[in-house]
C-alpha cells in the first residue's frame, strides 16, 4: 500500500506529513495507518474524535502530536 496515493482528510495527510519529517519508513508508515484504520473500523467512527482512553485513565491521549 502507497500511503501517498490514497485521498486523505486534512488528520490523515497531518499525521503522514508529520511522519515523514520524522524519517519514519514507508513500512512503519503503512504499519500505523493500517492501525487507525482497524481502530476506526472497531469504533465505527473516526480515531480524532475520542475523547477518553480507558488505558489511560481516562485521559485524552493520541499517538501522534498534531498540535
Amino acid at each position: 500500500m502507497d500511503t501517498t496515493t490514497r485521498a486523505a482528510s486534512p488528520v490523515r495527510q497531518r499525521v503522514l506529513d508529520d511522519m515523514r519529517m520524522r524519517k519514519f519508513a514507508e513500512h512503519t508508515q503503512e504499519g500505523y495507518i493500517r492501525a487507525a484504520r482497524k481502530l476506526a473500523a472497531f469504533l465505527g467512527r473516526s480515531p480524532d474524535t475520542v475523547q477518553n482512553c480507558p488505558a489511560s485513565g481516562g485521559t485524552s491521549q493520541r499517538g501522534f502530536d498534531l498540535a
